[in-house]
């Protein structure tokens, strides 16, 4: 059986590492560089280890799409954590893996 000043000692670096956790979601995202000499528009610029991707959002022809696509991109729209099962409001494309990759055809 852990002793008071264990299970205190364990409730605070429980406390510091999620406090800590929670402060670091807070960053704000460091604007992307949209490459220049591109035509106006709305773009979402993906950065790889391969490299950078600039794709076009077309917002008149789909505006609901691309609205969604930016909100989770931002982290202002929420999305069901599928680990925790709960709604979080942070961005959702940071860091993921992309699912298939063929070189020299498609992502």
């Amino acid at each position: 059986m852990p002793t008071p000043w264990t299970a205190r000692t364990i409730r605070g670096l429980c406390f510091l590492l999620t406090a800590g956790a929670g402060f670091a979601q807070t960053r704000t995202p460091a604007p992307a560089n949209v490459p220049p000499n591109l035509p106006p528009g709305l773009y979402a610029v993906i950065n790889t280890s391969m490299g950078t991707i600039t794709a076009e959002l077309y917002e008149k022809e789909v505006p609901n799409t691309v609205r969604n696509f930016i909100g989770l991109a931002r982290g202002t729209r929420p999305w069901l954590d599928p680990k925790t099962r709960k709604m979080v409001l942070q961005p959702l494309y940071d860091n993921i893996t992309f699912h298939r990759v063929i070189p020299d055809f498609m992502i």
